[in-house]
């Protein structure tokens, strides 16, 4: 079935966004659950507060949340550059290397994580792999620090 949308698009829509307007990019990713028993492992190579890490275990217990790992690597093999990855209100940083790093992330069925660099994107773009259920996905590309990648996951 097609659908197709009959309300046409302002060609200044397109050409009015200015230069120095932050960019979000956006993705998609399936990504594995960990089990429930293998939570509190997987929580102790995070960078999240100890008061974090208490409070992700109970809502995975009581079946709020669900903990995936999705390993990232800066796919130029280039090491040092850090980025934050937010979701479910909770942040964490990550040096990226050549190698994937493990990623955990604290989320519900469904969910957005955000990806933005802290360290400014080395030249010419920060390309960042992540391995997902369906195998590794090239995220969208970042040149500057005002930029991040909105990922919508699910969960299965």
């Amino acid at each position: 079935m097609h659908t197709h949308s009959s309300a046409p698009v302002a060609p200044s829509a397109l050409t009015n966004n200015p230069i120095s307007a932050p960019a979000t990019l956006h993705a998609a990713a399936q990504l594995s659950m960990l089990s429930p028993e293998e939570a509190p492992e997987a929580l102790m190579g995070t960078s999240f507060t100890d008061q974090e890490k208490n409070h992700i275990l109970a809502a995975v217990r009581r079946g709020r949340m669900r903990l995936v790992d999705m390993p990232v690597l800066d796919s130029a093999g280039v090491t040092g550059q850090t980025i934050s990855v937010t979701t479910a209100g909770l942040t964490q940083s990550v040096v990226l290397t050549g190698q994937f790093q493990h990623l955990i992330l604290p989320i519900a069925e469904a969910a957005q994580v955000t990806v933005a660099p802290l360290t400014i994107p080395h030249a010419p773009v920060l390309d960042i792999v992540a391995m997902t259920a369906l195998g590794p996905e090239a995220l969208p590309g970042m040149t500057a620090l005002d930029q991040s990648i909105v990922l919508d996951v699910i969960v299965q």
